[in-house]
């Protein structure tokens, strides 16, 4: 399924369908602090966090951020992931996933008219990011749980912190206290 919308919006879907899954594999641009174009795939192994850690986290996502560790902490909060989760992560620099595919789109101003994306080929270094990418989400989604046990875990700790955002507040006898 292509999930690239909220993640509390994804949350009650998945709620909502009553559909439980064995495996998720989810597939997604994250910086890691690792060099552009790598490929990783890493397994869910969660964490604890302190409850206000989870809401600054809802919070971003209903602002419309897009992540998917808030996607990961949001799912496990409200316990929709199954024991076996994956995650399959492309690293790109701030602007290099739009370059991948604004690469795809050709645009001729004069007339208006616009290439569909596909038709273009890849470059050969974006071809072989998508061919990596590929690869690893076949593995993380058919190899059995007991071949993938050298796969890289994933915590709570190593997630890429929320924005910084300044909001307020506001405590029972009316008084506001301002949250970095």
């Amino acid at each position: 399924r292509e999930l690239n919308w909220g993640p509390i919006a994804i949350v009650q879907d998945l709620q909502a369908s009553g559909v439980t899954y064995d495996r998720v594999v989810l597939v997604g641009a994250i910086d890691r602090g690792l060099d552009h174009g790598t490929i990783s795939m890493r397994r869910w192994a969660g964490g604890t966090l302190d409850p206000l850690a989870v809401q600054r986290r809802v919070f971003e996502a209903v602002t419309g951020v897009i992540s998917l560790d808030n996607l990961l902490v949001i799912g496990a909060h409200f316990g929709i992931w199954p024991r076996e989760l994956y995650t399959v992560e492309a690293q790109f620099g701030d602007s290099s996933l739009s370059d991948l595919v604004l690469a795809e789109i050709e645009v001729d101003r004069a007339t208006g008219q616009m290439a569909v994306i596909g038709e273009k080929p890849l470059t050969p270094d974006n071809d072989r990011i998508v061919d990596r990418i590929v690869e690893m989400t076949r593995r993380a989604a058919l190899v059995a749980a007991p071949s993938l046990a050298d796969t890289l875990p994933l915590t709570v700790e190593q997630l890429t912190a929320p924005a910084a955002v300044l909001h307020n507040q506001f405590m029972a006898d009316g008084r506001t206290t301002q949250l970095q």
